[in-house]
């Protein structure tokens, strides 16, 4: 809990403490979003509604992927299974690399949150 600036209490949970570094998600969406915008205002990117594969060449061999919009991305609603891959991922283990090229949709898009 901050106040001013200032830590009042501070709690962790099961092997957690201050120094455990964990998946950012929603956080980090937010600051996607932003750049994201910033990307459409000078050019870069066409809308939220473009295709996703249009940057990730892998993706454009996965059938299941073809219709993924990074508006899905940014509503966290890509038919991934929570917590394996995101649009962001710092240190992604080789199960993630292989769903992130290779593997179709554990779920249909816009189904999972």
């Amino acid at each position: 809990m901050l106040y001013k600036r200032k830590i009042l209490a501070e709690t962790y949970w099961n092997d957690f403490d201050r120094d455990t570094k964990g998946p950012s998600d929603s956080a980090a969406n937010s600051y996607v979003s932003i750049l994201i915008g910033i990307a459409i205002e000078r050019g870069f990117i066409e809308s939220i509604d473009q295709k996703t594969a249009d940057f990730l060449e892998e993706w454009s061999n996965v059938p299941s992927k073809q219709s993924l919009l990074l508006r899905h991305h940014l509503s966290m609603t890509t038919g991934c299974e929570e917590r394996r891959f995101g649009l962001l991922t710092l240190q992604a283990s080789e199960s993630e690399r292989k769903f992130g090229t290779e593997e179709d949709l554990e779920y249909p898009v816009e189904s999972r949150w």
